[in-house]
């Protein structure tokens, strides 16, 4: 198992343990009763924007990389840490 598969089956594992012990947002990632995706309203501003953002910001509860491509209508999210292919 190299680096990055490793990685991603950590971020899974943590995944499933946050849901076992609360039910979250799919879409948010945070408990269903701080769940901020009604009150977000999404734009076009009529650029597209890549979203790059790092393993540890992904897992924190409000990460602002997830909330921009939340509210960008024209957005591209990515995780990870060498974005150079």
């Amino acid at each position: 198992m190299n680096i990055q598969q490793y990685k991603k089956n950590r971020w899974e594992a943590e995944k499933r343990e946050l849901e076992r012990y609360r039910v979250v947002c799919s879409n948010c990632f945070q408990p269903l009763v701080g769940c901020y995706c009604s009150v977000l309203r999404p734009f076009d501003p009529q650029i597209e924007f890549v979203i790059l953002i790092h393993p540890i910001e992904a897992r924190k509860r409000i990460a602002t990389g997830r909330l921009s491509h939340l509210i960008l209508k024209n957005s591209h999210f990515f995780r990870g840490q060498n974005f150079a292919n």
